[in-house]
């Protein structure tokens, strides 16, 4: 079973994952964090739907953690920030947010801003890269629209 934390549990893809790795068999939740420094609580009350007992616990705290694969429910900026830190520390990291679903040249042209030095990731549409996402560090989750797009269109480029 892998050890698993969620940054940015509050939010709404942060407590979908959440509810999703509550019922998955291979994945024991270690720790849940909000988005920003100081940011606390339980689930119930941050998460009605879900409930339980469980504590978010501050940002601080992640220095901490122990979990074998951390996510990363935050804005681009801020998983950014994160993700080497993490993965100096050993974790694996998958990130929902866009922060590392281009490489790094191409960052300024789609999103108008130069990211600070991006960690290599792996685009994690599994359909195609299933065991490049599963032996990777870092695995930059795609988005729904480029999900549907990819799916739709690599069948194509491959015939």
């Amino acid at each position: 079973m892998a050890g698993v934390s969620i940054v940015g549990v509050r939010g709404y893809a942060g407590g979908e994952l959440l509810r999703l790795l509550l019922q998955h068999p291979a994945a024991e939740v270690c720790s849940l964090y909000g988005r920003s420094s100081g940011e606390t609580g339980s689930v119930e009350e941050a998460l009605p739907h879900i409930g339980g007992p469980a504590v978010i616990r501050p940002l601080e705290a992640l220095q901490s953690d122990d979990a074998e694969i951390i996510f990363l429910s935050v804005p681009a900026d801020a998983a950014q920030a994160l993700a080497p830190e993490l993965l100096a520390q050993g974790h694996r990291v998958i990130d929902l947010s866009g922060g590392h679903r281009l490489p790094q040249g191409l960052y300024p042209q789609w999103y108008g801003i130069e990211p600070q030095a991006l960690p290599p990731a792996v685009y994690g549409l599994t359909e195609y890269w299933r065991s490049d996402v599963a032996s990777a560090d870092l695995v930059a989750n795609p988005g729904c629209y480029a999900t549907a797009l990819l799916l739709g269109l690599l069948p194509l480029v491959e015939a």
